[in-house]
């Protein structure tokens, strides 16, 4: 899994970018986490070309970070992703402190009257200071606002 994140960020920072490519966009959306089911508040935000970086939270108990690169178009189409999520769960520790999840995977963003987002993705990762590590589905679909 290392080896996956280390190749895709050094590919993304080879590509070739210019100055007047910097134009930020802003999405916010509501999403979901389908396994286990997890409702989030997300955050996209383009940064250059066509790389954008995700937070969401559910204010609770599960955070995630992710940095995505869109195959085309920004915000809009095919994109692959590497991110890292914080999870504090019983099911994954008996003492319900974070456990730290990486993944990566493959994704679709679907831009509808040119402001609104439909965004989903599969993925898959290991917990690495869970009780029991194991491997995880990332499945996730959400709607949102481009601003």
């Amino acid at each position: 899994m290392k080896k996956i994140t280390l190749l895709i960020l050094c590919f993304l920072f080879t590509q070739n970018i210019d100055a007047q490519d910097f134009k930020p966009t802003l999405n916010i959306r509501l999403s979901c986490l389908l396994f286990p089911f997890t409702p989030l508040a997300t955050l996209e935000i383009r940064t250059w070309g066509n790389i954008t970086l995700q937070g969401e939270t559910n204010l609770k108990d599960t955070h995630g970070f992710n940095i995505k690169y869109y195959t085309q178009t920004r915000m809009n189409g095919h994109y692959f992703f590497v991110g890292s999520a914080f999870v504090n769960s019983k099911v994954l520790r008996k003492d319900e402190k974070s456990t730290i999840l990486s993944y990566a995977g493959y994704g679709h963003a679907f831009t509808f009257s040119q402001k609104w987002l439909l965004d989903g993705r599969i993925g898959i990762g290991p917990t690495i200071n869970a009780d029991k590590n194991s491997i995880y589905p990332v499945i996730k679909i959400g709607i949102g606002r481009k601003f």
